[in-house]
């Protein structure tokens, strides 16, 4: 497995990957408008040519939000998502002390893994994602 940022020619793949997941689907054209803001980026993990998950994170005045995360189906449990999240981690730890991002409620597969990587849970956000709570997490590396 490869772990790259995204090359323009994988927007379409992110999308789809997206819709896979049941996740907020971006299209290709808003992906590329994302990645031309400050220093955004999506970080791409491959099997072969495969994109078989990504990790999308823009930058606040303050911080890095991860905005999304996902790992197609037929490869879960393998440790690509957490190989997606030291990755991140490891590209942020540079320009920013923390990390935040929000799951939902049911989503205890992510919270797990956001755990494994030394997150942890600071707030949450009634009905964020319609009727669910969310939970927000924090990551913070040491210096």
């Amino acid at each position: 497995m490869q772990m790259s940022d995204i090359a323009a020619g994988e927007y379409a793949k992110i999308a789809r990957l997206q819709e896979t997941c049941g996740i907020q689907t971006w299209t290709p054209a808003e992906l590329k408008i994302f990645l031309s803001q400050n220093d955004n980026f999506i970080v791409v993990a491959k099997k072969g040519k495969s994109v078989i998950g990504f990790a999308q994170t823009q930058w606040t005045p303050d911080a890095a939000e991860l905005l999304s995360i996902a790992v197609d189906p037929s490869n879960r449990g393998q440790g690509v998502g957490q190989k997606l999240m030291r990755y991140v981690l490891e590209r942020v730890s540079s320009i920013s002390t923390e990390v935040f991002l929000q799951t939902a409620e049911s989503n205890r597969s992510a919270q797990k893994l956001f755990e494994r990587c030394g997150f942890q849970k600071c707030g949450q956000r009634p009905r964020y994602y319609g009727a669910e709570t969310a939970y927000e997490y924090v990551f913070r590396a040491k210096r």
